[in-house]
């Protein structure tokens, strides 16, 4: 019974173990963040030019976007060693929005509307570029067009 038992928490641990390193490293890098905070280094900014576009860059940090009933045409995301969250689930899009994204070394989430169909051209170099999105079976469903770019990193478009 004990062998058993072992194998069992063997087990949990093997399937459970990325999720115990993501939460560390997210840990670890808000603990960096915070120290270089504290000695007035400032790595994450962000430049906006408007409701209806906008350039987001994140530089060792951290950021989430939140269009929240605005109308949404374009933006350029960057993401330099880093992570974002560019969430557009309670935004209004016209047909033929476009979202230019980079990536190198880090995290991009792109999260689109219900209603909304993506349509997304990759470029990568050891990266992972993955559209999650659930497409619409309206053929008339207004279209957004995702040009993504990354490099070593992670973007996905829920």
């Amino acid at each position: 019974i004990g062998l058993a038992v072992l194998v069992i928490l063997i087990g949990i641990r093997i399937i459970l173990a990325p999720l115990f390193k993501r939460i560390r490293r997210k840990r670890i890098h808000r603990k960096i963040h915070e120290a270089m905070s504290d000695n007035g280094i400032v790595f994450t900014d962000a430049t906006e030019t408007g409701s209806n576009g906008g350039t987001y860059n994140v530089r060792f940090g951290e950021r989430t976007i939140h269009q929240e009933g605005e109308e949404f045409t374009s933006a350029t995301l960057s993401v330099n060693f880093g992570e974002m969250k560019f969430d557009l689930s309670d935004a209004h899009i016209p047909d033929c929005a476009v979202i230019d994204a980079n990536c190198s070394f880090g995290e991009l989430s792109i999260i689109l509307p219900d209603g909304v169909r993506a349509d997304v051209t990759k470029s990568g170099a050891f990266s992972e570029i993955d559209n999650r999105h659930r497409q619409p079976k309206d053929d008339n469903a207004p279209v957004v067009y995702v040009n993504a770019t990354c490099s070593f990193g992670e973007i996905v478009i829920k």
